[in-house]
């Protein structure tokens, strides 16, 4: 111990440092099982400290990280992970919790309208956010009390079985019993005179999108009696 911390002992062993027969061993330690455990557990302890999660959220934020998490989502080797993972009872079990969740729910229901209106050959103009579309009026616009926001539907105000179109400005929220009620009912006029003015008020651009739309299915089924 004391000869390593002479002058010789120090230069004797930053000779050996800068040896062939040093590389070469350390080589040889870095390829061993109790190297690869000792770096794992390294590794385990650096990500729970607070420094890690710093300089996490710092990387993630950088166009690098993006740009190789895209690459890597594209790999293949990604998808066969992925496709792997998904056959699991894990994730079965994951999703299942989720989508007990109120997102869960949410997007669960959303995706369910949007495979409907595809069946019915729909335009899918956007993806309709249903939390977006609650915020913004949680007023049923058939009875004109407040809705759930646990349990609710959305409405296509033009009835897909009338003209099949996706979009935000084509949906309001109602009660689900309201929506039965109504059905695919469709006489021109689709808003009540209190739910329009609400329109007015929070969805002015909605309102301009659907009233254009309705006029112009009125207009077609009126030129179709007068050429009957």
């Amino acid at each position: 111990m004391l000869y390593l911390q002479s002058e010789r002992g120090r230069a004797t062993q930053a000779r050996y440092f800068e040896s062939d027969k040093w590389r070469l061993t350390r080589a040889r330690y870095r390829q061993s099982d109790e190297y690869r455990a000792a770096a794992r557990m390294k590794q385990a302890r650096y990500r729970e400290t607070a420094e890690y999660r710093e300089w996490l959220a710092r990387h993630q934020q950088t166009d690098a990280y993006r740009t190789r998490t895209a690459r890597h989502r594209q790999s293949e080797k990604y998808r066969a992970r992925q496709k792997r993972y998904q056959q699991t009872e894990e994730c079965r079990a994951y999703h299942r919790q989720w989508r007990r969740t109120a997102k869960g729910r949410a997007v669960t229901r959303s995706t369910g309208a949007v495979r409907r209106a595809r069946k019915h050959g729909a335009q899918i103009l956007e993806s309709v956010d249903r939390g977006a579309i609650l915020r913004v009026d949680d007023i049923c616009h058939l009875c004109e009390l407040a809705v759930d926001p646990g349990n609710f539907d959305l409405d296509h105000l033009i009835p897909l079985a009338v003209e099949a179109i996706e979009a935000a400005w084509n949906y309001a929220a109602v009660h689900r019993l309201c929506n039965q009620k109504k059905h695919a009912r469709f006489d021109g006029i689709v808003l009540t005179p209190t739910a329009r003015t609400r329109w007015q008020q929070r969805r002015p651009a909605h309102l301009a999108e659907l009233e254009a739309h309705v006029a112009r299915i009125v207009a077609a089924r009126s030129d179709e009696k007068a050429a009957a």
